[in-house]
């Protein structure tokens, strides 16, 4: 199934899953029968990458509002999955 035929939970816990599936089930869990947006998630990973003791503006300066999905899933691939992973965020 290609990743525009999934939900975008799904498609960001499939990406979390490829690193960490304990964390991809999580992520799910926590938003599990809820209709989220784009906004929704970049909110959520700002403010939990913020809280964290550590550097995290490169991560999330990469979470755009007014992209499209299947560009924010890019952008979120390859600067935001890892440190979430990393420190345990979900």
């Amino acid at each position: 199934m290609s990743k525009d035929k999934k939900g975008l939970v799904e498609n960001v816990a499939g990406l979390i899953r490829e690193i960490s599936p304990a964390h991809a089930d999580d992520f799910e869990e926590s938003f599990k029968g809820k209709n989220v947006s784009v906004d929704d998630l970049n909110k959520h990973f700002r403010v939990e990458l913020a809280a964290l003791p550590v550097d995290t503006i490169d991560a999330r300066e990469c979470l755009i509002g007014g992209i499209s999905e299947e560009t924010w899933l890019g952008y979120f691939s390859s600067h935001v999955v890892n440190p979430i992973t990393k420190h345990k965020v979900v």
